[in-house]
């Protein structure tokens, strides 16, 4: 059996037997097929949910100049999925597009298809759900229900049916998927949460934690951290409507499935252990919901973020403003879930406030960076010259943390990236906590760098590369021709330029030049229509 044999064979098992199944496939094939028992064991290390190990294997094998081009597909996608799960949305919009490119190359228009649908799904991530739910309205009539990838985009458009509301549509999708013989078990699992979603906006409270709960043990099955989003989900109901809490032994396992370096888990696994206190708690609520948005997850930051304000309203909390100026810019696109019984239609009666505009925030204060013909660093008002940091590992962590999407990067993520052929332990481990106490020091205000579960990030950052992105979204949705036009060349303005000139041969950073690249290439293009 040839390799690309023994690795198709390989994502059969993964798709008939699960996660389990491939592992003892991987290890059979060891001696015989190293190379494909390692292209695989990435497969396996993803879907484990190490996320900064995978990225690290996955770069390893690409520079192992791999011959059968076949591979590198695959391998760029796995990479993405990395890079999705921990945030890097950037990261990993590079990588599925420089596989699209190949598997185009090779007329390869199943793997094209899977990375298309990557892509798509960074879309609904970053909130751009009517333009998402068209495209899959699209990919579903080109496909058809015996492709493989019909019954997950079924899922995903019963998704974004839930947050427009339109319930009966999602509950007949969602349910035919449950009895589809096409649908895989992650997609039956994903299927059986947004039920658990429906049933609860609809106050059938038994039947949505049937369904949740199944949701969670099916992930554990599959040995997915994944299992904390649907138990969650269904704490927040036994919780808020003073029902007896899912079973103690099952809520221990998904918080015993911790994967590293993904904020996803630390979210939803945050959001637990604040519903499951004496009492539930609307401030670590908030902060689980907070945790979502950094890992670009605004469903679920919706969805816990009201039933954290309608807490801190029922209990007078000071944290209600602020959770109500964090809700406002997700409202738009959430309306569906604003008539939910489970916090007594609470959006709908603070809709007034989800309206008000966010007051301006202080331009003086926090991190301003110019990555375009910089780095040009300003800190509280005053200009921060990184030549004088001595350490250039310590520039290097920080301008990633600048590029990075949320400005949050796992903190093994930031080792490997920072020491790529050394091993995480506890003693390299002081190393990272050397560079980040030196970066701390310079900024002249250590509370601009802090660190969160398994994440570092940057507090009150802007940069002209985020401002950037966001005129360009703020164009694509413009109706006003002339404000569209205006808001284009803005964005063109920041970014016309090289990014971090002189900072040669970092593959970390070139990912992103790429990217930038593209939208300058997207601009101009807008700009001629």
């Amino acid at each position: 059996m040839e390799n690309y044999e023994r690795f198709t064979r390989g994502l059969n098992i993964l798709r008939n037997e699960g996660m389990v199944g491939l592992e003892e496939y991987v290890r059979s094939i060891s001696k015989d097929d190293p190379v494909v028992s390692r292209i695989l064991g990435l497969r396996v290390l993803v879907a484990r949910c190490y996320y900064a190990e995978s990225i690290r294997e996955g770069r390893a094998l690409l520079a192992d100049n791999i011959s059968d081009i076949r591979f590198l597909s695959p391998i760029m996608r796995w990479i993405g999925l990395s890079a999705e799960a921990i945030g890097e949305l950037n990261l990993a919009r590079n990588y599925y597009q420089r596989a699209l490119e190949i598997s185009e190359e090779l007329g390869d228009t199943v793997e094209a298809r899977r990375l298309r649908i990557r892509l798509l799904l960074i879309k609904i991530r970053e909130g751009r759900y009517p333009e998402s739910y068209s495209e899959i309205a699209e990919l579903l009539d080109e496909i058809g229900p015996n492709d493989e990838n019909y019954q997950f985009l079924q899922m995903q458009a019963a998704g974004l049916e839930i947050a427009f509301g339109r319930r009966d549509s999602a509950k007949k999708r969602l349910k035919s998927i449950l009895s589809s013989d096409n649908a895989t078990i992650v997609t039956k699992a994903a299927s059986e949460e947004f039920l658990g979603v429906i049933y609860r906006l609809s106050g059938e409270y038994q039947e949505a934690l049937r369904y949740l709960v199944n949701s969670a043990r099916t992930s554990l099955a599959q040995q997915s951290a994944y299992a904390c989003y649907p138990i969650a989900k269904a704490c927040e109901i036994t919780a808020l409507a003073g029902l007896e809490p899912p079973d103690q032994e099952l809520v221990q396992r998904c918080l015993a499935m911790k994967g590293s370096g993904d904020l996803q888990f630390f979210a939803a696994s945050s959001e637990i252990k604040a519903l499951l206190g004496e009492s539930p708690d609307a401030a670590g609520i908030f902060k689980a919901s907070l945790s979502y948005t950094r890992c670009c997850q605004p469903f679920e930051a919706f969805l816990s973020g009201i039933c954290a304000a309608w807490l801190a309203w029922r209990e007078d909390l000071p944290v209600f403003t602020k959770i109500v100026k964090f809700l406002a810019p997700l409202a738009q696109v959430h309306r569906g879930l604003f008539d939910d019984s489970l916090t007594c239609g609470f959006a709908r009666t603070i809709e007034p406030l989800l309206r008000e505009s966010t007051p301006a925030q202080n331009r003086e204060a926090g991190i301003r960076a110019y990555l375009v013909e910089g780095p040009r660093v300003i800190v509280d008002g005053k200009e921060v010259s990184l030549t004088r940091w001595g350490s250039k590992k310590a520039i290097k962590a920080f301008l990633y943390l600048l590029l990075s999407p949320k400005h949050a990067i796992a903190h093994d993520h930031l080792f490997y990236l920072l020491w790529p052929k050394d091993k995480l332990n506890s003693k390299t481990r002081a190393n990272l906590y050397v560079i980040v106490n030196l970066i701390r020091k310079n900024l002249g205000n250590p509370a601009l760098l802090k660190k969160k579960g398994e994440f570092y990030y940057l507090e009150s950052t802007w940069t002209d590369l985020g401002e950037a992105e966001a005129l360009l979204l703020k164009a694509e949705a413009a109706e006003n021709p002339e404000r569209r036009k205006s808001l284009l060349m803005r964005a063109n303005d920041l970014l016309a330029g090289e990014i971090l000139p002189g900072f040669d041969y970092d593959e970390f950073v070139d990912d992103y030049r790429r990217y930038y690249r593209s939208l300058r290439q997207k601009i101009a293009s807008m700009l001629k229509d």
